[in-house]
């Protein structure tokens, strides 16, 4: 017995007749004579007839009014094995039945239950479910190829930043991250998405630098079918669709492309998205949280940013510190990235006070992902004490690339300007192609972040597309 709110009694019975006369499909129970002796109303719908009048016939009877072509409980009935079928009614509406046997404890079937849907209600949640495989597998693509790390902060300054993070956390105010490359912006978004209540949702991390400007659109927004030439046929959901109820981190919101910022403004505004080529929108519920190395006021003057968008992404604004601000944190930063290299590389490299004295000494202008790939590059330089010299600033210069001199020694025609740019185009081109075109490798190599690679890819013409 159960009562609802009003405090009405309920038996089971009756429970169990609610559960099954709302089911969406049709559930329809014979004997072992083939009479009809329960189905709900999705089977009137279905067979277009009443389901009293149902209820008083057999399966044989409904086969002869010509209701529906065959029946999938008679042949379970018969065989006394599962049965799928896919059938017609009267009007030619096709239905996919499912019929089950019971049988006692003599081989003998005593009822069969048949459960059906109609297939416009199969077709329309088999394209539901290829949404949201597109969808997850669209997400998995950009968080599994991250990787992330544990906020490591000894310094009173970064503590303070970190306590801010987590106290504004838990609304859904947009947040700009502002600070040096390399200072680790991602790992600040990525503690505020911890530190909030969406913490068991998606954070989609997507540089907005590293997008070729035509694609921009396309991958915010997604598409729907047949939007353009080259479009996938079952169309593709955008970046904000995949991380709705999570995060989403712009890194590099500066380099946005103006027509995008008008859109981004309307999706912050609205919490909606239109898909090109569509004319429905999309709710969305996303904490959107921006970052920049870049002096966004001064590109409003340059009118290369929009003043709305940025006073719109600006509701709470958060410095990150350069590393040479927070010296207590070097070290600290370093014995986690040892430990980290370590044990990838099977290594057992260590610190000597000398070391840890030029760790400190050094300005480190690349920031944490400086510091980051000196240490994984001394650890796999040796597998025992680190060489003293690799930690020299000039050192952190030196090419991984061999130069040819003949290229070099040559009668001089151009201007510096002109050489360097010649030069750094061979050197990019090789870099990129002893990486096999991976351009986080070529990143590392170089030493520079992903976003500056690619400007300098699509600047040069050197960008490979996938």
């Amino acid at each position: 017995m159960s009562k609802n709110r009003n405090n009405t009694s309920y038996t089971y019975e009756q429970l169990f007749r609610l559960a099954l006369d709302n089911y969406q499909g049709s559930i329809l129970i014979i004997d072992y004579e083939g009479k009809i002796i329960y189905c709900n109303d999705g089977s009137g719908r279905m067979l277009d007839i009443s389901k009293s009048w149902l209820e008083s016939q057999t399966m044989y009877t409904v086969i002869k009014a010509g209701l529906a072509k065959s029946s999938a409980g008679l042949e379970a009935l018969e065989k006394k094995v599962p049965i799928q079928k896919y059938i017609q009614n009267q009007h030619g509406d096709g239905m996919f039945l499912y019929s089950h046997p019971i049988i006692d404890n003599s081989n003998n079937v005593e009822f069969v239950i048949t459960y059906s849907q109609d297939e416009e209600f199969m077709g329309n949640y088999l394209k539901w479910m290829k949404q949201e495989k597109s969808k997850m597998e669209s997400g998995m693509k950009y968080i599994t190829n991250k990787k992330y790390f544990p906020v490591v902060a000894q310094s009173p300054l970064m503590k303070k930043v970190l306590t801010f993070g987590a106290q504004v956390a838990s609304s859904s105010s947009t947040i700009s991250l502002y600070g040096e490359s390399g200072v680790g912006k991602e790992v600040l978004a990525l503690h505020i998405h911890s530190n909030s209540k969406r913490s068991d949702n998606i954070f989609l991390p997507v540089n907005c630098a590293a997008i070729p400007h035509e694609l921009v659109e396309s991958e915010f927004f997604g598409y729907e079918k047949g939007a353009f030439t080259g479009a996938r046929t079952d169309g593709k959901p955008g970046l904000f669709e995949i991380a709705n109820n999570g995060t989403i981190f712009l890194d590099e919101i500066g380099d946005l492309p103006l027509s995008l910022q008008a859109k981004l403004l309307r999706v912050i505004e609205t919490r909606e998205v239109r898909r090109i080529g569509g004319n429905q929108n999309y709710k969305i519920d996303v904490r959107i949280i921006c970052a920049t190395n870049r002096n966004l006021k001064e590109l409003v003057e340059n009118n290369t940013f929009r003043e709305d968008l940025y006073y719109r992404i600006n509701v709470v604004p958060i410095k990150i510190p350069p590393l040479r601000e927070r010296q207590e944190d070097i070290l600290p930063l370093a014995e986690f990235f040892l430990m980290k290299y370590n044990r990838k590389n099977g290594c057992n490299t260590s610190l000597s006070p000398e070391d840890i004295k030029k760790l400190q000494n050094y300005s480190w202008p690349g920031n944490v992902r400086e510091l980051r790939n000196a240490i994984e590059r001394l650890v796999i330089a040796s597998q025992t004490e680190l060489p003293l010299n690799l930690f020299n600033e000039a050192d952190f210069m030196t090419s991984p690339i061999p130069i040819n001199s003949s290229e070099i020694n040559q009668k001089i025609e151009d201007s510096l300007k002109d050489a360097l740019k010649k030069y750094e185009i061979q050197y990019i081109k090789a870099a990129y192609e002893q990486c096999e075109y991976n351009a986080e490798k070529t990143a590392n190599l170089l030493g520079i972040h992903r976003s500056g690679l690619y400007k300098k890819l699509e600047e040069f013409k050197l960008l490979r597309k996938k």
